[in-house]
């Protein structure tokens, strides 16, 4: 499953960005291993690009990244809400 977001330049700032674990094509996203990659850059600035490896499964989970030039701490949580 492929989800993607595209946006113009944005200013500096926390986003929140929300997956409802379907695939392109509506249906739900199989368990399993996925790479989440994350790129921010600037005009005429920095470039940053982290990958992070989830392995989707039954258990709820969090993990982090650690802040890159053009991105903050990065913050993933999977399975149940807050």
């Amino acid at each position: 499953a492929v989800e993607r977001v595209a946006r113009p330049t944005r200013a500096p700032g926390r986003y929140d960005v929300v997956w409802d674990g379907r695939t392109e094509s509506g249906l739900s996203a199989p368990r399993g291993k996925y790479v989440l990659n994350i790129e921010a850059s600037r005009e005429h600035g920095g470039h940053s690009f982290i990958s992070i490896p989830l392995n989707l499964g039954a258990r709820p989970f969090e993990t982090r990244a650690e802040a890159a030039q053009e991105l903050g701490a990065t913050l993933v949580r999977y399975g149940a809400a807050r």
